[in-house]
């Protein structure tokens, strides 16, 4: 037993294990500063191109893509050029970052290149829906 000692077996199985939890705890920071995530992730080329994601400290969409590197911020939802005297049930002046907690995302999905999510709001959900490549966002209220 002793001889195993020298040699370093114990130390070895001893070093593995250590670099397991540190591996662990680093993934588990990073995971817990997402409040949603989707992605366009394909099981059989086991790649994605793009992410989206919304943060618990920031309630805009962000759209990553990975072959770049970029990131877009999405706050602002629907019609920007649109003026309108209200801001209640008014889905073109709904801002996610000015209008939280009150205008919040609630579920996000990815499909087909599109970013597919819902927002709650205090006169109706939105459903809306983000063009990836065209970096576009449309919004309607929820039926």
């Amino acid at each position: 037993m002793m001889d195993l000692f020298k040699k370093g077996a114990f130390r070895m199985r001893h070093k593995r294990t250590f670099t397991v939890c540190l591996m662990v705890v680093s993934a588990h920071t990073i995971a817990s500063d997402y409040r949603l995530y989707a992605s366009d992730y394909s099981v059989s080329t086991k790649k994605e191109k793009f992410a989206a994601y919304v943060l618990k400290d920031n309630p805009c969409i962000i759209v990553y893509e990975f072959k770049t590197e970029k990131s877009v911020q999405y706050c602002e939802l629907g019609n920007k050029e649109k003026n309108a005297s209200s801001v209640s049930g008014d889905v073109s002046l709904t801002n996610l970052q000015r209008d939280y907690p009150t205008a919040y995302v609630m579920d996000i999905s990815m499909w087909s290149g599109d970013v597919s999510f819902t927002v709650a709001t205090p006169w109706s959900d939105l459903s809306c829906t983000i063009d990836v490549k065209d970096q576009e966002v449309e919004c309607e209220v929820a039926k």
